[in-house]
């Protein structure tokens, strides 16, 4: 499904807009009301990213799709060559969870390589990989062949995520045998075609996940494409899991007016703001608020500025 039409699926009075710099967002076409659910979304990946996340989840405590506590309905995989010595205790909170996670394949316990995946995500405590698994696994299931996940990864402009996939490469250089690896094993459980998913695109998907991921390891189609402002006017919401949210307005939102979310705490300085937006997402951030703040304190500098050298000059007349 075309990302304008998930989102007109969603809610009819929103658009998806395209910017050179920032990218693919969204602006409403009619007036929300503080309060109003502007929509509901079910994450499109959904992994954990702790350990003991991953550990209920091996354990069948939390839905292997959604991350849903409390899951009734077992695996039920049909893997060509078994490991009967390895018993799988994944389990789903629904019929749609498990089918979802069958269609991809091989995402069961008893299929050796997605054990050794597994169990190296917990050893060296780095989950995105499982992550990028499913990623290249909707991608191989496409059949129209269209790499879908790219419709998720525009919350930044083409330009940040790569300057988020260098920063990476930069802070982790000593751990690329790391990467290396779990490169390797995610390979072992893509069905055909190895040698399209070469080491730089799983550098870059991993750099992808980390700009648009959640901090509960979920990635939202359309929440991924809510850019940032530091006066937002929607808040984010969970449902009654990590891998299913709300987004509802804070405040009025006027027709034409672009649908923005808070990526780091509103009431930080300015400077603050600015360098965690920078750390973590690779841009600079140019919203109204921060704007106004920096031309508040670019005065207050050139007033300071100006008293000191007044306050000099009034010296040496002394």
């Amino acid at each position: 499904m075309h990302l304008q039409d998930s989102l007109t699926a969603a809610c009819d009075g929103l658009a998806v807009a395209y910017d050179p710099q920032k990218g693919k967002h969204i602006v409403a076409q009619r007036t929300f009301e503080p309060g109003e659910v502007l929509f509901t979304e079910r994450a499109w990946v959904q992994i954990p990213l702790s350990v003991p996340s991953a550990n209920d989840m091996r354990a069948g405590k939390i839905c292997h799709d959604c991350a849903m506590p409390a899951p009734k309905l077992d695996c039920r995989h049909r893997i060509s060559r078994p490991n009967q010595h390895v018993p799988c205790r994944l389990r789903y909170c629904s019929d749609q969870c498990r089918m979802s996670s069958e269609s991809l394949g091989g995402l069961c316990m008893r299929n050796e390589a997605y054990t050794d995946l597994f169990e190296a995500c917990l050893t060296k405590r780095y989950f995105v990989a499982l992550a990028v698994l499913r990623m290249w696994l909707i991608r191989a299931r496409a059949q129209d062949g269209k790499r879908q996940e790219q419709l998720a990864f525009a919350s930044t402009s083409a330009l940040a995520i790569d300057e988020r996939i260098r920063m990476g490469r930069r802070r982790h250089a000593s751990g690329l045998p790391l990467l290396e690896q779990m490169h390797e094993l995610v390979l072992q459980l893509m069905p055909t075609h190895k040698s399209r998913h070469t080491f730089d695109e799983f550098c870059e998907d991993i750099g992808r996940f980390q700009i648009n991921g959640t901090h509960d390891g979920a990635l939202f189609m359309l929440h991924s494409i809510i850019n940032h402002a530091c006066d937002a006017n929607v808040d984010i919401r969970p449902l009654d899991c990590p891998s299913r949210i709300k987004v509802v307005a804070s405040r009025r939102i006027d027709a034409g007016e672009e649908v923005n979310d808070l990526y780091v705490r509103g009431d930080d300085r300015l400077y603050k703001r600015r360098a965690a937006l920078k750390d973590q997402w690779a841009f600079d951030c140019t919203c109204r608020k921060c704007s106004r703040e920096l031309q508040t304190s670019q005065r207050r500098f050139i007033l300071g500025a100006l008293l000191a050298i007044l306050f000099a000059l009034y010296g040496l007349r002394r």
